[in-house]
C-alpha cells in the first residue's frame, strides 16, 4: 500500500522532474540544510555517507540491516513480507556518489535488501509535517526496485500505526533521481522518524500474490545507491476537496467544486501557494496564486464550471527563494443524482465494487459506506484482516456489518470475502498469507475459533462468501478442490443460512468437469479486448454463477482517456453478453488508513456507465451508418442507445438520423450531457473516433423500426441488368401502421416502383418486392440503402432507415496496386498499377481489364479465358503518373467479354508518393487501408 501522501509527491515530483531547493544543500553535502529567514534551519538529520574516515565498521553510524525474522521499522509487515535474506553486499562505495566521495550502495545477490535508520537519530515534534528526501541510482536491473520509507515512532520506539510511508519504485538505470517523502506526525505521542533504504524484488513490491505455476521474476544481480538522505521540519500543509466527508472525494451537486487549504508554519518568512488544477486530459482547468503570512492560513479555493469527470488539484508551496513542497488531490465531480438520497437519485448503478484489499476491517467498512451511498452492487468486502484472530471481540466487526446492511437495505448485494490467511493462523498453520484454500484442508478445529466469531456477526444476512483474494486464480490448481468446498461449506453452514461458496477464477481457464464450483468472481485481464469478453463468456456452462471482475488497463502504459474509452466497452461487451453482475477492485487510492481515499481516473465513468445501463437489458443492433456501432438497451425506464465511431471517417463519423420526435440527449461516459435537436427530420450527433456515448430520450419503437429493416438478398453481382430484392419491414408498436416507404440512396441507381405502400399489423412483418440496377462504372464493395419511411397512420411521422448491402462479382477477385518508378533515392516520375485478376468460380471467364485516370486515355488489356483457380496479372504504365495523379484517384475496372459483369476499384493515391524498397501499395474505397502496414 502506497501510505501518506507517497503517491502525492512522488507521483507529480517523479513524472515533472521537479525537485525542491532543499537539493541544492544536498549538493554540497555539508549538511547545513535550508535556512529560514531567522537562521533556524528547517533540516533535522543527513546522512551523507562521508564518514568513512571516521567509522570504525564498513556500514553507516545510525543504519542497521533488515533481514527475515529481524526488526524494522513496521515489524508486523516485516514479518509476513519475508524475502530479505542475508545475501548480497551493503556498506559504502566510493564507485559512485552524488555529492562528496561516498554513497551507500547495495549489491544484490537474490533476494530483496534493506536497511533502515534506528528511531532514536532523528528526533521530531508532535503535530509537524516532515520531508524524507534522497538521491538513488540504479544500475542493472530488470525486475527489482529501489524505494524509499519512513515510519513515525513513539517515544518507546514502537512503530505509529498507519504511520508507514513509502515512495514511488525506482529503475534509474544508471542516472540519480530525487526521492521526496512527505511524513505527517499528527500524532500526540509521534516521537522519532524512521527511514527505509529498499531494493526489493517483484515479491515485495507488486502487491500480488503469484499463481502456483507462475515463475518467480527475481534478479540476481544488480546494484542501488543511495546518497545525501536528510529529513526536514517543513510547514503543515493539508489539502482537502469540498467533498462531504467520508465520500471519498467524490462531489456530487448541489456540493460546490472546490479545495479547502490549510497551511501552518511556525516560521515568520512568508510562503506563496500555487494551485493548478488539470481534467481526465492533463488539460489545465484552473490556476491561482496567493500569499500566506505567518501562523495558519485557511483558504477556499471555488472551483466553477468544471464538467463532470475527474480531476487532480496540485498545491506548491514556496518560501522566498525555495520550494517547500508539493501536496496533490485527486477528485471526481459527479452528476446530480449520483448518490442514494440526494435528490433525483434512484439506486445508481448497477456496477460493482471489489473492496476486499482495503487493509483493515475498520478501512473496509468506511469504503463500504462510500459504495453504499454510489448505490454499487456488488460490493465484495473483507470478512477479516492480517491482525484478525480468535480472541477479536463481536464489536470490532459491528463497523462492517452495519456497512453492509446499509448496501443491503440501498437494494446492493453484499459479497463477503476471505482474501488472506490472518498472521495468527499463518503463524499456527505455518501456511503463506496468500493460500486461503490450505485453510479448509486442514483440521478444521484449528480454524474454527477463527472463524466463528466473525461468522456469527457477519454471516446472518450475506449468504455469498469468496475464498481468496479478487483476482486470484489459486483455485484453478487445485486437485483437491471437492475436500475444500465440502468443508468450507460445512463451515459456513453451521452459521450462514444458505451458504454459497465463491471461488476467485480467471476468465481464460474452463472449469474441470469434476471440480464442485458453481459460483465464481471471474478475473478479465486487461489484455483481453473486450470484444473477445462475450466470446469467453459463452463458452461456459449456460446458468453458471459468474460475477465478472474488470482489469482497466494500467496507469502509465495508457492514457486516461484510453482507460474511460476502453473500460466502457468492456461494460456493455459484458452486459451484451447477459453478465449482470460486474465489479471492478482498487477503486480509489488510500495514501493511509487514515486519509480520505482518493478516486482513480476511471472511476466516474465506471459510475456514470453502470447508471446509463440499470435496469437495461441489450435488445440488439441498430445499423446507423457504416463504421458506426450502435447498440439499443431497453427496459422500464425507456431505451438508451449506445453509440461509437469503429472506424468512419469524414462525414460517415457524424450519425445523422431521426432517432424521436423531438430533441434527444447524448451523455458522454462521464455523464456530462448536451441536448441535439431535430433539424430537418435528424438528429446529428458527432463521433469521436472508440469513445461510446449514450443518447437517451430516443424512441424504442423506432430503434426497434430501423433494427429489422432489411434488403433480402442483402448483396448482388456488379452486372448490368435489373436485380430482384425485397424489403423487409417489421412493426415494433402496438397497433398496425400503414405508409410508404422510398429508395433514396443511392442516388445515381434506379429503383422501381419508386413508393410502395404497406400496411402491417402489430408486431408483422411484410416484405416488399422491387427491383434496383446501377450503371457500368459503379464501384464494387460495401453500400449503405436508404429508403425515406412516412406512416400516415396513428400519428403521421417521416423518417429516414439504411441497411448494408454488397457490391460485388461473384466468382471474381480483383485486387489493384500500384508503384512508382525512377531511380533508387530520386523524385519518381512514372506510375506503374498492377490488377491481380483471380477467378474463384467454377467456370473460364474472358474479361477486359482496364484502368481510367484523370488526364490519361483509358487504357485496356484483354485476359482470355481465365481458368477457374487461376490467377493473371495486367500492367499498365503511367508516364509521369507519379507526379500528375499524386493525391488524386484512379478507376481499375474488369469487364466480361459478351456478358454483362462490371467491376470497378478506385485506388486513392497518395499526395506524396516515394520510390522506396516496398514500391507499391493500394488504397481503395472500400478498405481505406495500405497492405504495406
Amino acid at each position: 500500500m502506497e501510505t501518506a501522501y507517497a503517491r502525492r509527491l512522488m507521483s507529480t515530483l517523479g513524472a515533472a522532474g521537479l525537485w525542491f531547493a532543499f537539493a541544492a544543500s544536498a549538493g554540497g553535502g555539508d549538511g547545513t540544510g535550508v535556512r529560514s529567514d531567522n537562521g533556524r534551519t528547517r533540516e533535522i538529520r543527513r546522512f551523507d555517507f562521508e564518514e568513512v574516515d571516521r567509522n570504525p565498521v564498513s556500514f553507516p553510524i545510525d543504519f542497521y540491516r533488515l533481514e527475515d525474522g529481524g526488526f524494522a521499522s513496521d515489524p508486523a509487515a516485516a514479518r509476513v513480507r519475508g524475502g530479505f535474506p542475508p545475501f548480497g553486499t551493503m556498506g559504502f562505495a566510493a564507485d559512485q556518489a552524488r555529492s562528496g566521495r561516498w554513497s551507500f550502495k547495495f549489491t544484490l545477490e537474490g533476494g530483496s535488501m534493506g536497511a533502515a535508520t534506528t528511531p532514536r537519530c532523528a528526533p521530531i515534534i508532535p503535530g509537524g509535517d516532515y520531508l524524507v528526501t534522497a538521491w538513488v541510482r540504479t544500475e542493472g536491473l530488470r525486475h527489482a526496485r529501489a524505494r524509499v520509507a519512513a515510519t513515525v515512532f513513539d517515544q518507546h520506539r514502537r512503530p505509529i500505526p498507519g504511520s508507514h510511508v513509502t515512495g514511488e519504485l525506482l529503475d534509474t538505470r544508471g542516472a540519480w533521481a530525487p526521492v521526496a517523502l512527505r511524513v505527517p506526525a499528527r500524532e500526540a505521542e509521534a516521537a522519532m522518524l524512521g527511514v527505509e533504504l529498499l531494493l526489493l524484488q517483484p515479491d515485495q513490491w507488486s502487491g500480488r500474490t503469484r499463481d502456483r505455476d507462475e515463475p518467480m521474476l527475481e534478479d540476481l544481480s544488480g546494484s542501488v545507491w543511495f546518497d545525501d538522505v536528510a529529513i526536514w521540519h517543513v510547514p503543515r500543509f493539508d489539502v482537502r476537496t469540498t467533498s462531504e466527508p467520508g465520500r471519498g472525494n467524490l462531489i456530487v451537486p448541489p456540493e460546490e467544486p472546490g479545495l479547502l487549504i490549510h497551511v501552518g508554519d511556525l516560521s515568520a518568512e512568508p510562503l506563496t501557494v500555487n494551485v493548478t488544477v488539470v481534467d481526465l486530459f492533463d488539460r489545465i482547468v484552473h490556476q491561482e496564486s496567493f500569499e500566506v503570512a505567518s501562523g495558519r492560513t485557511d483558504r477556499r479555493i471555488a472551483l466553477p464550471g468544471l464538467r463532470y469527470g475527474w480531476y487532480r488539484a496540485t498545491i506548491d508551496l514556496n518560501a522566498s527563494r525555495d520550494w517547500l513542497g508539493r501536496d496533490v488531490v485527486n477528485f471526481g465531480y459527479l452528476p446530480p443524482g449520483a448518490v442514494i438520497g440526494a435528490a433525483g437519485s434512484q439506486r445508481s448503478t448497477t456496477l460493482g465494487l471489489a473492496l476486499d484489499d482495503e487493509p483493515t476491517i475498520d478501512a473496509a467498512a468506511a469504503a463500504a459506506r462510500i459504495a453504499a451511498e454510489l448505490g454499487c452492487t456488488p460490493v465484495i468486502l473483507p470478512a477479516w484482516d492480517a491482525a484478525h484472530n480468535a480472541r477479536r471481540p463481536r464489536e470490532a466487526f459491528e463497523p462492517l456489518r452495519t456497512a453492509a446492511e446499509r448496501i443491503s437495505q440501498g437494494g446492493g448485494e453484499v459479497v463477503f470475502a476471505l482474501p488472506l490467511v490472518p498472521n495468527d493462523l499463518a503463524s499456527t498453520l505455518a501456511l503463506r498469507r496468500d493460500d486461503v484454500l490450505a485453510l479448509f484442508t486442514t483440521n478444521s478445529e484449528s480454524t474454527r475459533p477463527s472463524m466463528e466469531r466473525m461468522l456469527f456477526v457477519l454471516g446472518q444476512r450475506v449468504a455469498r462468501w469468496q475464498i481468496g483474494a479478487t483476482g486470484g486464480q489459486a483455485a484453478l490448481w487445485r486437485d483437491d478442490l471437492g475436500v475444500i468446498h465440502d468443508q468450507m461449506h460445512a463451515t459456513l453452514a453451521r452459521l450462514v443460512p444458505g451458504p454459497i461458496v465463491v471461488y476467485p477464477w480467471s476468465i481464460e481457464y474452463p472449469i474441470n468437469s469434476g471440480d464442485p464450483v458453481s459460483a465464481m468472481s471471474m478475473h478479465v485481464p486487461w489484455k483481453i479486448p473486450p470484444a473477445a469478453i462475450g466470446d469467453l463468456l459463452q463458452s461456459w456452462p449456460a446458468g453458471t454463477d459468474i460475477t465478472l471482475v474488470i482489469e482497466p488497463l494500467p496507469e502509465g502504459d495508457f492514457t486516461n482517456d484510453d482507460r474511460i474509452t476502453d473500460l466502457t466497452l468492456r461494460v456493455l461487451h459484458a452486459r451484451r453478453a447477459g453478465a449482470e453482475r460486474l465489479v471492478i477492485a482498487r477503486p480509489w487510492t488510500r495514501l493511509a488508513e487514515t486519509d480520505e481515499p482518493m478516486p482513480e481516473p476511471w472511476l466516474p465513468a465506471w459510475l456514470e456507465v453502470g447508471r446509463r445501463l440499470h435496469g437495461l437489458s441489450f435488445a440488439g443492433e441498430v445499423p446507423l451508418g457504416r463504421g458506426l456501432n450502435c447498440w439499443l438497451f431497453d427496459g422500464p425506464s425507456g431505451p438508451v442507445l449506445a453509440v461509437w465511431n469503429n472506424n468512419a471517417t469524414g462525414p460517415d463519423a457524424t450519425l445523422a438520423e431521426q432517432l424521436a420526435a423531438g430533441p434527444v440527449t447524448v451523455i458522454d461516459p462521464l455523464g456530462n450531457r448536451r441536448t441535439v435537436p431535430l433539424e430537418r427530420g435528424v438528429h446529428r450527433v458527432a463521433l469521436e473516433a472508440g469513445r461510446p456515448v449514450f443518447i437517451g430520450g430516443v424512441d424504442s419503437g423506432l430503434a426497434r423500426f430501423r433494427q429489422r429493416f432489411a434488403l433480402t438478398p442483402d448483396s448482388a453481382p456488379s452486372m448490368q441488368r435489373e436485380h430482384r430484392h425485397e424489403l423487409v419491414l417489421a412493426n415494433p408498436w402496438g397497433t398496425t401502421i400503414s405508409g410508404v416507404v422510398r429508395i433514396v440512396e443511392p442516388q445515381h441507381w434506379r429503383f422501381t416502383p419508386t413508393r410502395i405502400p404497406f400496411t402491417i399489423a402489430a408486431g408483422a412483418e411484410a416484405r416488399l418486392p422491387f427491383s434496383l440496377s446501377f450503371g457500368p462504372n459503379e464501384l464494387a464493395g460495401p453500400k449503405r440503402i436508404e429508403a425515406e419511411i412516412e406512416l400516415t397512420s396513428g400519428q403521421r411521422s417521416a423518417f429516414r432507415v439504411s441497411t448494408s448491402f454488397e457490391l460485388g462479382a461473384a466468382g471474381l477477385v480483383l485486387e489493384p496496386l500500384w508503384r512508382v518508378m525512377g531511380e533508387p533515392g530520386t523524385s519518381p516520375t512514372d506510375l506503374l498499377i498492377t490488377a491481380h485478376v483471380t477467378n474463384t468460380g467454377d467456370q473460364p471467364v474472358s474479361l477486359e481489364s482496364f484502368v481510367r485516370a484523370p488526364g490519361y486515355p483509358r487504357m485496356s488489356r484483354s485476359i482470355a479465358r481465365l481458368g477457374p483457380g487461376e490467377t493473371t496479372i495486367r500492367t499498365f504504365h503511367l508516364a509521369g503518373g507519379a507526379t500528375t495523379l499524386a493525391g488524386q484517384s484512379v478507376i481499375v475496372g474488369l469487364t466480361e467479354v459478351d456478358g454483362p459483369l462490371r467491376l470497378n476499384r478506385e485506388i486513392t493515391l497518395p499526395s506524396r508518393m516515394v520510390n522506396d524498397d516496398s514500391g507499391q501499395g493500394a488504397l481503395t474505397r472500400e478498405t481505406g487501408v495500405d497492405p504495406r502496414h
